[in-house]
């Protein structure tokens, strides 16, 4: 599914001008930005990378009209030195991996650089929460921290008849008298539920393969929420992370629904990072050596860092001529052509473009399996495609 990120990264491509590229954290939950630090660290990194002085006045102009932290975790930036040509900047309610480290900000000057905006599109989790309710029932999509309704996805669905025939009231057509007749009226009431499940359920299937979506929440009351996912298709069933009650009102914002949600979803994502570092023990390499080999070969699906500077801030090695990356410098030189000398480099500088172009995704861990990972592991493994 297209998102935003790949419209911006095929404009930038066909860019023919230097770009600066900045990633800034601006969370208002760290004291500093409420008091401007992020003005200070965008500045020292945009001077080390060498961007035009009229860029550097651009972005310290933005900074004084539109105060960056009253807008989300991490502001990302993309200029050319005419302004004209290009000024784009987007807030995103995740912290990224890469500037949630260290000085916390990341700017390039030169070819745009989207690696980060690519691994959070990737490294994020895509969950739909399906929010049940007597009155109707609403898709919501929460992804990179933010939440939207998808209004079409269960357009279909009859939702007025759903509320008639589980919620019968006084103003109802008169329900048969106790016997047979309402036998046969109730069996009639079970059998429209039990159709309009399987309706929703096919609908559901529907927009999960849209919108490539592998998580999903299940918001309403135990009756309706269980009843429903008896019917879902083992495909489906197999994505459910989390089971919630409703909410108090049917009308619930996006807001209160993502509040609702939040702590399962943090919850989803340490058991799937869990999960993964037991998948990459059955099957997987280990340490930094190893790791940067197989990657370079394309034998791993995914990489696991920790979310932490400790690993990325290492350094490893690189050949100039043929780009091969390598732990130690040794390693590097017997690969490197002769008269060529490895160049010391940060593993942040050089694994993002790494996993990109091999089409591996890295996962970046927090909690118990970052210490997992970092006491057991080496402080970087990967999964094997094979």
């Amino acid at each position: 599914m297209m998102t935003w990120i790949d419209t911006l990264t095929d404009r930038l491509d066909q860019l023919d001008t230097p770009v600066l590229s900045l990633y800034l954290d601006v969370n208002p939950a760290h004291a500093d930005n409420l008091k401007e630090g992020y003005r200070i660290r965008a500045e020292n990194a945009l001077k080390s990378a060498g961007a035009p002085r009229a860029i550097l006045d651009a972005v310290n102009a933005h900074f004084t009209g539109d105060p960056p932290h009253r807008h989300g975790r991490t502001l990302v930036l993309f200029a050319t030195e005419d302004p004209d040509v290009l000024f784009e900047v987007h807030y995103l309610q995740v912290d990224l991996p890469l500037t949630a480290m260290g000085d916390r900000v990341i700017a390039r000057w030169g070819a745009p650089y989207v690696a980060p905006l690519l691994l959070a599109r990737d490294d994020y989790e895509r969950y739909a929460v399906i929010y049940m309710d007597r009155a109707r029932w609403r898709y919501f999509e929460v992804y990179l921290g933010e939440i939207a309704e998808v209004q079409e996805a269960f357009l279909e669905l009859d939702t007025e008849a759903w509320r008639r025939m589980t919620e019968p009231t006084a103003g109802s057509p008169a329900l048969p008298a106790a016997g047979g007749g309402q036998d046969l009226y109730e069996a009639r009431v079970e059998a429209w539920v039990h159709r309009f499940y399987k309706d929703s359920a096919a609908l559901l299937e529907k927009a999960l393969a849209t919108r490539d979506t592998q998580r999903l929440i299940l918001c309403g009351p135990d009756e309706s929420r269980i009843a429903f996912e008896k019917v879902l298709p083992r495909s489906v069933q197999d994505k459910v992370v989390a089971r919630l009650p409703g909410l108090p009102h049917p009308d619930a914002s996006p807001a209160q629904v993502l509040a609702h949600v939040e702590d399962a979803i943090e919850a989803a994502e340490r058991a799937g990072e869990t999960a993964l570092l037991e998948r990459i023990r059955e099957r997987g390499v280990r340490g930094l050596a190893d790791v940067l080999t197989a990657l370079q070969d394309g034998r791993l699906f995914t990489v696991a860092v920790p979310w932490s500077s400790e690993t990325l801030s290492r350094t490893v090695h690189r050949c100039p001529v043929t780009g091969f990356v390598g732990a130690d410098e040794a390693t590097v030189q017997a690969v490197c052509p002769p008269g060529s000398s490895p160049e010391a480099v940060r593993l942040d500088d050089v694994l993002p473009e790494l996993a990109l172009s091999r089409g591996t995704r890295l996962e970046f861990v927090r909690g118990e399996a970052a210490r997992r990972l970092t006491e057991e592991m080496g402080g970087i493994a990967g999964l094997r495609r094979w």
